[in-house]
């Protein structure tokens, strides 16, 4: 036996009341749901998170923070399912001020501890000034880039089924 689906809630504009005024320019209701809906994530992944959402609310905001990919649908997740904008604010700020200085500090420390290297890769290649080396790293890194890409294509075009195979 099949179960009906849940009724509609009432249209509030047939009772006479009128619909909730919003802030021009912010999404609310129908549009933001349509946001979410277009977010890159397969279904299950955004109804898991959605879940998360309405579970916890501020909480799952902040704990958002330090979940990759999380991070970023996390605002448009608790717009769609109601967060007050206060709760949101005050869950990604302290999510804020609990993440950032992390991966800052690491980067601090990683650029400390090779600071020598640095300083003798720059006297070993004759370059005068920090820029100088950050262009020289960049420009092989972008080498780097291009030739595992044109291999990658390469790797791509050869015909099925004749792997490394030459004919002798």
């Amino acid at each position: 036996m099949a179960l009906a689906p849940p009724p509609a809630p009432p249209d509030p504009r047939r009772r006479g009341e009128r619909e909730p005024r919003r802030q021009p320019g912010l999404l609310g209701g129908a549009e933001l749901r349509r946001a979410v809906a277009r977010l890159p994530l397969p279904l299950s992944r955004l109804a898991q998170a959605q879940g998360l959402i309405a579970r916890y609310g501020a909480l799952a905001v902040f704990a958002a923070r330090f979940v990759l990919g999380l991070r970023t649908v996390a605002g448009p997740l608790a717009g769609a399912g109601g967060l007050p904008p206060l709760r949101f604010f005050a869950a990604n700020l302290l999510g804020a001020i609990c993440y950032v200085p992390w991966p800052v500090l690491a980067g601090y420390g990683v650029g400390h501890g090779l600071s020598d290297w640095v300083e003798r890769l720059r006297r070993a290649a004759g370059l005068k000034d920090d820029a100088a080396l950050f262009a020289a790293i960049l420009a092989v890194a972008a080498l780097a880039f291009i030739a595992t890409t044109w291999a990658r294509d390469r790797q791509a075009a050869r015909p099925a089924g004749r792997g490394d195979e030459r004919d002798i």
